[in-house]
């Protein structure tokens, strides 16, 4: 199917309903980094600061990467095997050890050089080279770079996309979190380090929760991890054309998964990894996971249906109202099939009996039918 589709076929799961807004009514609450994903370094504890840098990166590097994305950066700085790439050369390796020096001496933000900045930018954050150039012709150091205001981020740096700004405003706002003496350690992240970068979502992401044909408009607005809970409706449908109210919906579950693991890429792969040939852990099923369930419990002729469906396990192992009916919608079965209906539902229960369906849930059901 070709990408685009999107913006003008909805779901047969949101076709079937009244009305594509009803179906996710969910209030988007915007957090602050410092409640969202913590705050590691102790002003007591520096020897911890460079412990738990190291982790974090040694952690990346030993990911499985097995669909070859890069995962410090998004130009390619490390390949599939966390080794060092040809085109890693002597400057970029400069850039990194100016990173870990920063944290390694437990330097605040606001004291970070433009070098450090710049090169923050380039390879955590993971900013066009342009944006990049004009950072490093007009910020000077960490304490301008995290007083800018909106307006200064559009005219000092060019950044006259709003996505794009929103980008940059999390990143800043993390890092400064991040770095500070005062801040009590919590838990382990590593999303500062650009483990789910924008290329991460387009390329794995969204994919795996069966929304492949959102994966140029996400890529081109620079969405990365943190920014995903701090999207509203209307940024979805007007920046990021998620039109459809199903897919919406299926974004949100895909994000509390996320929350659930703390943001944990390597605990997400993991887990995947495990679940591969059980139904035990449905959460993080993958869309092309409950494509193959559907085929191996018979139904192998409606299972196509599910591709670009946004159905994916934590849809089904959150969300109570997603029921058996809305997934014989999902793979247009029609009504008059009973053997295929009565089979999904037979087995459609045992999948959810030990799931805890207590995600943030759609204000209408999703049940309907297709002739």
């Amino acid at each position: 199917m070709a990408e685009g589709k999107h913006q003008g076929s909805p779901s047969p799961i949101s076709s079937a309903n009244s009305s594509q807004d009803s179906l996710h009514k969910h209030c988007q609450k915007k957090r602050s980094i410092k409640n969202s994903f913590g705050r590691l370094f102790n002003k007591k504890d520096k020897a911890n600061k460079m412990k738990n840098f190291q982790e974090d990166i040694q952690g990346m590097q030993a990911l499985s990467d097995t669909e070859g994305f890069p995962l410090i950066d998004g130009s390619g700085t490390l390949d599939r095997k966390g080794t060092l790439s040809n085109d890693f050369d002597r400057k970029r390796k400069k850039k990194l050890e100016l990173l870990t020096e920063a944290i390694r001496a437990g330097s605040p933000f606001a004291m970070w050089d433009g070098s450090t900045v710049v090169a923050w930018l380039e390879l955590w954050v993971g900013m066009p080279a342009w944006y990049v150039a004009a950072c490093r012709a007009n910020v000077k150091s960490g304490a301008i770079m995290a007083a800018l205001s909106e307006n200064e981020i559009q005219r000092e740096i060019g950044i006259g996309n709003y996505l794009h700004r929103m980008k940059l405003r999390l990143a800043i706002q993390e890092m400064v979190n991040l770095t500070s003496p005062s801040a009590p350690p919590t838990g382990h992240t590593t999303l500062a380090f650009g483990e789910m970068n924008h290329e991460w979502i387009g390329n794995y992401w969204l994919p795996s929760l069966g929304l492949p044909q959102y994966r140029t408009t996400f890529m081109e607005c620079l969405v990365d991890a943190r920014m995903l809970d701090c999207l509203t409706k209307k940024d979805l449908r007007s920046q990021l054309k998620m039109v459809d109210g199903f897919h919406r919906a299926s974004m949100e579950h895909g994000v509390s998964c996320l929350k659930r693991l703390n943001y944990s890429r390597k605990e997400l792969e993991e887990r995947r990894k495990r679940s591969d040939s059980d139904t035990k852990d449905v959460i993080v099923w993958t869309n092309e996971r409950v494509i193959r369930w559907v085929r191996e419990i018979g139904l192998k002729e409606f299972a196509d249906n599910l591709i670009e469906s946004g159905v994916h396990g934590a849809v089904i192992a959150l969300d109570e109202q997603f029921t058996c009916e809305s997934l014989a919608l999902a793979l247009q079965i029609p009504n008059s099939n009973r053997y295929a209906r009565d089979q999904l539902d037979r087995e459609f229960k045992d999948l959810v009996s030990g799931a805890d369906r207590k995600g943030p849930g759609l204000s209408k059901q999703y049940h309907n039918t297709i002739n």
